[in-house]
């Protein structure tokens, strides 16, 4: 007789039964992941978009807006639209800046003010809009100069 050369169905079964344990332990872990790397990645193209657009205000000498949007929306020659990506949210408590216009002299204005502000904007970023553990802030100071804070722990309460 020759030795039969495969698994048996219980060595099967205990596989399978250890794979679903490493799984459900691993699921958490992973969501929490993905839910920071949206946040990362929402706070690095709205940077990119306040980038953009200062330096089209500076290239054109004109005002160029960034409108801060719930879904998204394509760009005109005067605005700019960004919107979070996946679960991430902006935080409207404390102010919610809707816009921000970048003026060719290097000065920003928010939500459609007439003169300059003369005070940093700071744009928080909720990892989720329920029960969010993580935030992130973008802020932009009077001058246009724009800066990123990593995530900060309970920051979206």
């Amino acid at each position: 007789m020759r030795p039969v050369k495969g698994f048996t169905l219980i060595e099967l079964m205990v596989t399978i039964a250890v794979l679903a344990v490493i799984a459900m332990i691993a699921v958490p872990s992973f969501s929490n992941m993905i839910l920071r790397q949206n946040l990362n990645s929402s706070g690095n193209t709205l940077v990119s978009a306040f980038t953009t657009a200062r330096t089209k205000a500076a290239l054109e000498r004109r005002n160029i807006t960034v409108v801060l949007n719930t879904q998204p929306q394509a760009n005109t020659d005067t605005s700019l639209n960004w919107s979070a990506n996946r679960k991430t949210v902006q935080n409207t408590s404390g102010g919610n800046v809707t816009t921000v216009v970048f003026r060719p002299d290097g000065f920003i204005q928010k939500n459609n003010e007439t003169t300059p502000t003369s005070t940093n904007i700071q744009i928080r970023l909720c990892e989720q809009a329920v029960s969010a553990n993580l935030s992130k802030i973008v802020t932009i100071n009077f001058l246009g100069g724009v800066a990123r804070e990593s995530a900060i722990t309970n920051g979206c309460s």
